[in-house]
């Protein structure tokens, strides 16, 4: 099945789409994008707290943007769905 890498045409900069089934994926590092923040986030400096948690907020608003276009989304961790 044909697909696209870093769609930069849709909300969040996809990293693979499958523009026929309209199917979204996202590739996210688990730093970067908070994995398990909470157990976590008390390490960090307040800058790069704030930056984590941005992050995770922009991600939850671009799959929100994405699913509301009619795409299927798989978050970057599958196992941060809905959360």
């Amino acid at each position: 099945m044909p697909f696209t890498s870093n769609a930069a045409w849709l909300a969040g900069k996809p990293d693979v789409v499958f523009t026929k089934v309209r199917f979204a994926i996202f590739i996210d590092g688990d730093f970067w994008h908070g994995w398990k923040f909470e157990q976590w986030s008390h390490k960090l400096a307040p800058y790069w707290r704030e930056e984590i948690a941005e992050n995770r907020a922009r991600d939850l608003r671009h799959m929100a943007r994405q699913a509301a276009e009619c795409r299927h989304v798989l978050p970057g961790d599958p196992r941060r769905a809905g959360s």
